[in-house]
């Protein structure tokens, strides 16, 4: 298992390529909360935070964070505002269309910045919801765009409590065949 460091408002890069040169990470992880889209006079842009990981090898992943925005106390959208992720409402993936355009724009991004495909999520509080429904359509729709994307898994503490409904979410996902999986809190590199 690989171990991945999630940029903060603190600009970590000297200290997530220390950790790479001495084995203790393998990248980094860019946030559209944590890291603005063009550099401020204080803060690095996410084109430099990547360019700076690739340039010591360190693995670079943009994480959209889409499942963040279902979360209570959320908003201080500072550095997210920046960002090209919508062509609808923030948030919003209630049809196929908003879905896929979202897709699309998260993972021009990761184009861009020459960071590995993860696809968005949505925050799930049970494995068996319309919302894990619309999450196994969106999980789908990432594989169908990018068939080597990783999916992201996010939920809350009674999702990954929910039994037989989570094996049966996670096999839904596992049938779509994605590079990867990441999730919880954990994020775990390996081969599918």
């Amino acid at each position: 298992m690989s171990i991945l460091i999630e940029d903060s408002p603190r600009n970590l890069l000297a200290w997530i390529i220390q950790a790479v040169k001495s084995g203790d990470a393998s990248g980094a992880v860019i946030s559209p909360f944590a890291t603005p889209v063009e550099g401020l006079r204080h803060r690095r842009s996410a084109e430099v935070m990547a360019r700076g990981l690739r340039a010591e090898g360190a693995n670079v992943w943009f994480d959209a964070q889409t499942h963040a925005l279902q979360m209570a106390g959320v908003g201080d959208f500072r550095y997210y505002q920046g960002y090209n992720l919508w062509s609808g409402s923030r948030g919003d993936l209630s049809t196929g269309a908003l879905r896929r355009d979202h897709l699309a724009r998260v993972f021009d991004f990761q184009d861009q910045i020459e960071a590995a495909k993860l696809a968005p999520t949505m925050l799930l509080h049970h494995a068996e919801t319309q919302t894990s429904e619309l999450t196994l359509e969106l999980a789908k729709e990432a594989v169908d765009l990018a068939p080597d994307c990783w999916l992201t898994i996010a939920g809350t503490a009674p999702f990954w409590e929910s039994g037989n409904a989570l094996d049966a979410h996670i096999g839904a996902l596992a049938q779509l065949e994605p590079a990867g999986r990441a999730g919880g809190n954990v994020w775990g590199l390996q081969d599918s």
